[in-house]
């Protein structure tokens, strides 16, 4: 059997949110892969990993407790707020034009960051969580089963840290102990692969990846480019160890405003299967998880590596896509202005410094309300 985890990103998710996009993955796999339906149910299950729930937990003690999170303290409260709000199933579609939701769901993801990235005691409490949602599966899983990660988002640094502290490293503190953690904890050997009892990753599969640069605001000690998740040694005959034994890419999006933030602090090539700049716009937050699982390079590479198939008509599948997709069908003044200042930014690395970055993020979503007047409703998805 082969497991693909799918850990969600910043937003509003309640169990169950994994199974629409499962399903596509599915189908993509049956319509190109060439098996059928049998082979595929019984050779492959999807299974979503949750947190969003500990972070508004800690959230709200952070609120409640009189804790301050930062210069902009009052606004995040606002933020957290709001999202209570909708948890709360208010409707606020009528008061929230479509700037406004550009900059409630660009508020999300900051917020999300902001509590995850606080304190090492928040992330080993998500880890720990995390940890047992995932080991539990592995501890009951058949002889000779495969495993691959999907992360999204604020989840490309979760499943990273997960994985990077899974190998009881040297350079940051060992996960918390669950009831499901293997009899002997796993380890990398000397030469950086997975020892004898430990498990290897499959496949590892990072979209709007922002890791790299919450790696930054954390403050750990390690990061993608120096981690055993993944090590490229140059030398005279270049080889890829670590954890991640087969296919490991990253998916960004010019038009998803978090990812242009995320690639302020780059992935070195050779540590990556690869690394691609999409280019397309089919609704008008980019930043969603479903706007990168239904892009055929990411779902059609998926479909190759978790089935061991090849699909030759990929290429024009995906460049049919990105011509039915063009950003120009995105309101001018908010997501096409906005990806190529934000490009700008991120590539003379400005969002290093935590203040920085909320301050950033701040004006970014003042621009999304600010512009709301310039965009119209017919020109999105």
């Amino acid at each position: 059997m082969h497991y693909v985890f799918l850990i969600h990103g910043s937003g509003d998710f309640q169990p169950g949110w994994s199974a629409t996009h499962a399903q596509f993955l599915h189908d993509a796999a049956l319509e190109h892969s060439g098996k059928s339906e049998t082979e595929i149910t019984n050779t492959t299950q999807y299974i979503e990993v949750n947190y969003q729930h500990l972070l508004n937990e800690r959230l709200d003690a952070l609120i409640t407790g009189g804790e301050t999170l930062g210069k902009f303290n009052e606004w995040l409260i606002g933020i957290a707020d709001s999202r209570r709000r909708r948890a709360e199933s208010i409707d606020l579609d009528a008061e929230f034009g479509i700037g406004k939701k550009l900059a409630a769901l660009n508020n999300g993801f900051l917020l999300d960051s902001l509590v995850y990235t606080r304190s090492p005691e928040t992330i080993n409490h998500v880890l720990l969580s995390v940890a047992e949602q995932i080991l539990s599966f592995i501890a009951d899983s058949p002889r000779r089963s495969r495993f691959s990660f999907l992360g999204h988002g604020l989840g490309t640094k979760v499943i990273f840290d997960f994985l990077h502290r899974l190998y009881s490293p040297d350079d940051a503190p060992a996960l918390p102990r669950t009831s499901h953690a293997p009899t002997i904890p796993f380890s990398v050997s000397s030469s950086g692969l997975p020892s004898r009892h430990s498990m290897r990753v499959n496949g590892l599969y990072l979209v709007s990846n922002v890791a790299p640069l919450l790696g930054l605001l954390d403050h750990t000690n390690y990061d993608m480019n120096h981690s055993h998740v993944r090590i490229f040694n140059d030398k005279i005959f270049p080889v890829q160890e670590g954890v991640v034994r087969g296919t490991y890419r990253i998916f960004n999006n010019k038009m998803d405003p978090v990812a242009q933030i995320g690639r302020s602090h780059l992935v070195k090539s050779g540590i990556c299967s690869d690394q691609l700049q999409l280019n397309y716009a089919n609704q008008f937050w980019m930043h969603d998880l479903k706007s990168y699982i239904e892009h055929p390079q990411v779902c059609l590479s998926m479909t190759e590596d978790v089935h061991n198939c090849r699909i030759d008509a990929k290429s024009d599948i995906v460049a049919a896509f990105n011509t039915a997709n063009q950003p120009k069908q995105i309101a001018e003044g908010i997501t096409i202005s906005f990806a190529e200042k934000i490009k700008a930014d991120a590539d003379a690395g400005r969002f290093a410094e935590r203040d920085v970055f909320i301050a950033f993020m701040k004006s970014l979503s003042e621009s999304f309300d600010g512009g709301q007047r310039a965009v119209d409703s017919r020109d999105v998805v």
